[in-house]
Parts: C-alpha cells; structure tokens; sequence
C-alpha cells in the first residue's frame, strides 16, 4: 500500500492523492495548497500514471523502477562510449549506482531507496557527459548540452540549476578549436549557450515558483519556517559542504583519488583514445565550474535577504553532489590505462567479483529489496533487515487501517511521526506535521504557518506530547510507542487502537 517509502515519494503521494479526489480531504487544513507544490508534475510523477494501483505510493514505486533501469543502461552506454570495454563500462555503472551520502539531505547514486525524480537526472546527466566532450571540436553538442540541462529543470530542478552552471563554466574557458579562433564569435556562441540553456529554466520559475517576496513583516517568519522544517539539513551550510568535502578526501578518499588521476590522464593524455581524451580536460573544469556556481550561490544568499527574498543558492548546492560523479568517471578513466593490459579471464574476473560483493553486502534498500525477492522465490531465509523493514509496514498499515475503521472523514489525525502514509494510503485528513513545512512555505499562509511553527518549536523544547497534542485542537493522536515513550508518558488515555508499535488515541469522551 506504499507505507515506508522514502519521504520525497511520500510528499509526492499525498499531493496527487489530494490532487485527484480532493474530497475525503475536505477538513485537511492544507487541501488547498498541496495541489500546488512546485516540484509537480515532474517526469516520475507523470510515469505514475503507467502503472495504475490501488494508491498513488505503489503507482510512483513501480514507476521509480524505471528512473533506477534508466541510470543503469545510460550509464553502461557511457563507459562502453568513452572506454569500449564492457567490464569497465559495468565497473562504472556499478559504481555510479550504489549510495554515495552528501550534505543537505541528498546523495548520488541510484539504489539508495525507492528512486526519486534526481534518479532520472542521473541517467541524463551521462549523456550530458558525452556531449560535452564532443563540444570540444564542435559547438552543436554544446548547443545540445545546454538546451537539455535546460529542460531537465522540469526532472529536477535543484541538478539543472547546478548543471547549467558547470558546463556554461567548461564551454566558456573552451572555446571550439581554441582560443587561437575569433574570440567574438566564442563569445556569441557562449551567449547562446546561455539562452539554450536559460529559455526552460525562466519557463519554469514562471510556471512553478513564487517570485514575489513576502508580505511585508512577514519575512522572518517565512525564513524561520525553512530554518525550522530544514534545521538538520541546512543548520550550517558552508561547514556542512566543508565538512563531506573532507570526509571524501581522508575517510573516504575518492576525492584525493580522483584529483590524482585527473593529473595522471593530464600527462597521459596522447595514451587515451579518441572517445576519452577529452576526459583530461573536462572533468578538472567541471570541479571549477561547480566552484564557479558555488560563488554565485554564496553571493545570491547575501544578497537575497538585503532585498527581503529568500533565497535560492542553498538549495542549487544540493547540486555539488555532482562532485561524486566527476570523480568515479576519472578514477574509471584511470584504470582504463591499465585496464587494457589486463588478461580478458583477469578483468571478467574482476567485474564477476565487484558485481556479487555489491549484491550481497550493499545496504541500499533496493538491492536490500532484490536479495528479499530473490530468497522469496527460492525458498530461502530473508533476511533479518528485510524481514524488520516488512513487519514494520505491516504494523503501520494496521494502524492506518484503525484510523479508516474508527476516524470519521470530518477529523483530522494529530501525528508526531510524520506519518504521511494517514493522506496518502487511507485518503484521511491530517494535521500538518513537521514534513508539510515546505508546503507551509510556498502557501504563504500565515496564520497556519504561525500554528505549525509553533507546534514545532514546542516539539524542539522537549514540551510534553499531551500538551502540544492539545495545541493543535485535534481529537486523535497517531503516535509510534518510541515516540510515546520519549515524549508522553503522562498521557493516561487507554487507546482506541493498539498494536506492537503504534497506538490511537482520542480525547473526545463521546468517541471512546
């Protein structure tokens, strides 16, 4: 029924649920606003439609499974394009698909969890890849390149806009043949760079994203609104960038690893063929060019407040993820060197063993899902983490199934587990809880706006449970046992409905 999908699905669910059949909805204090959130319709949410379901949640799972075969066939592609072996080209199809975590809340890679619309922008962006080495002798793939960053605004917009920026930074210090050519028509061919590239972006903040500032008096409160809902990811934003920028250069050194061969291909560049050579300059210009960008962002968010905007810079460097790719194809590019000597039952050998490590001791929830299915079929013992992740969906599921049984339409449910499943599985309303904040955001709403901040900021006190329950004037209350313990144990009310994780509870007398 789609209990336990990863939140971005969950939003995504309970907009269209809403979006659809808006009636049982009717007393959802956000009914109104959730249609509207600017990162719908996009690519995945339309490929939803392919797969109808019993909920909206299975339709975008099922639909996800193409964003994951998507990443993993362009990506063969690429390798088999730049280095014409297929055991590299599965190394770095590998290697580009498991979870590499980021700061602010984002990662690269494709079988994290269930895929989410950045998944597509992945598989795009190895094409994108490839043109941009053509561009090197010819400025129609340029022009190619940017007018389909462009339009991955409409996948996700967050990779466009840091894109956009990283290939306007490489065609701009490359010009076609050399800077030996007409350095005016260099400079008109950049500019229409920049429109190709700008035409479905300024579309799409026309179409999505209020440009207006707030209502005077009411910007620090839309500011605290976003500080609050993203607190754990946006809290320090330049030492958290610091931060994984040194974790991948000591803990994990994939960054040191890859400035290395950047500067060995650098050297050996007459050794690489044709399709790759362009890799020795592209890839350390693609590092500039999201530095560049990094720049524009630490500018756009001084100045944004100075003109009482919010900003949009902290959200473009979700994009320096991107710094992951670039490494893994230079690492990749690297070993192709040596690649080539290898005996043929050494590199099958190689890719045979990569292959098996990762399926059997990867802890992404989808190869976590294969392993489950694939000890299904066989009759074989599952595992523990995915015999837990089931039973607690179960146990979830039973939970919203009480709330169906026992809830009328007309009352919201007070949730402090941001259980957004209670929208988008049984089609119930609820109160806002603290994952709505960006739908708060763009509402501009500022009376329920005011009611949530408050909520929360009660809830980061450690006020009690029962208290800030009684906040929110609601009858019922579906609260996890975990949270309960930590939060509530002076609620004294026996619950409506119980099992080994969750409890229902009601305030109204006449109800119990």
């Amino acid at each position: 029924m789609g209990c336990g999908i990863n939140t971005d699905l969950q939003n995504y669910a309970q907009v269209l649920e809403v979006s659809h059949n808006p009636a049982p909805f009717a007393a959802d204090p956000l009914v109104h606003y959730l249609p509207h959130d600017p990162g719908l319709p996009n690519l995945l949410t339309m490929l939803a439609g392919l797969f109808p379901a019993d909920t909206t949640a299975i339709s975008l799972v099922l639909a996800g499974g193409l964003a994951i075969f998507a990443q993993l066939v362009c990506w063969y592609i690429c390798g088999r394009v730049l280095f014409g072996r297929a055991g590299l080209a599965v190394l770095l199809t590998l290697l580009s698909s498991i979870t590499w975590y980021w700061c602010f809340g984002t990662y690269w890679g494709a079988t994290h969890e269930e895929a989410v619309p950045r998944i597509f922008f992945n598989a795009l962006w190895a094409f994108l890849l490839l043109l941009s080495c053509r561009g090197l002798e010819r400025s129609m793939p340029r022009y190619l390149c940017c007018f389909l960053t462009g339009l991955g605004v409409f996948i996700h917009s967050v990779s466009a806009f840091m894109c956009g920026g990283m290939f306007l930074t490489l065609f701009f210090l490359l010009p076609v043949g050399g800077w030996r050519n007409n350095v005016l028509r260099h400079l008109a061919s950049t500019l229409l760079c920049v429109v190709l590239l700008a035409l479905p972006i300024l579309a799409f903040l026309g179409m999505r994203v209020t440009l207006e500032p707030p209502l005077p008096g009411s910007y620090n409160l839309v500011r605290t609104i976003f500080a609050a809902r993203f607190a754990h990811d946006w809290g320090n934003v330049w030492g958290s960038l610091t931060e994984q920028i040194l974790l991948f250069s000591t803990t994990t050194p994939v960054i040191p690893l890859a400035l290395t061969s950047m500067l060995f291909l650098f050297l050996k560049k007459r050794a690489l063929p044709e399709s790759c050579r362009p890799l020795a300059i592209v890839l350390p210009l693609l590092l500039v060019g999201i530095a560049a960008v990094c720049l524009v962002c630490s500018f756009e968010m001084a100045l944004a407040p100075r003109l009482g905007r919010m900003s949009m810079g902290q959200e473009i460097l979700r994009g320096t993820r991107f710094i992951i790719p670039v490494c893994l194809v230079a690492v990749t590019c690297a070993l192709f060197l040596f690649w080539r000597r290898l005996p043929r039952w050494l590199c099958v050998s190689l890719v045979l063993s990569t292959t098996l490590v990762l399926l059997c001791l990867s802890p992404d929830r989808m190869v976590l899902a294969a392993r489950y299915y694939v000890c299904q079929t066989l009759h074989l013992p599952a595992q523990g983490a995915a015999e837990q992740m089931r039973r607690d969906n179960t146990t979830e599921l039973d939970a919203l199934l009480a709330i169906k049984r026992l809830v009328p339409k007309s009352e919201p449910i007070y949730s402090p587990d941001n259980t957004l499943s209670v929208r988008y599985v049984i089609r119930h309303p609820l109160h806002p809880v603290h994952k709505d904040g960006i739908i708060l955001y763009y509402a501009r709403d500022y009376a329920l706006a005011w009611q949530w901040l408050r909520e929360q900021e009660a809830f980061a006190r450690n006020d009690s449970l029962s208290s800030i329950w009684e906040s929110t004037n609601t009858k019922w209350m579906l609260v996890h046992k975990h949270t309960l313990a930590q939060r509530g144990p002076e609620i004294s009310l026996a619950p409506m409905y119980e099992n080994s994780d969750w409890l229902l509870f009601c305030r109204d007398t006449e109800a119990r």
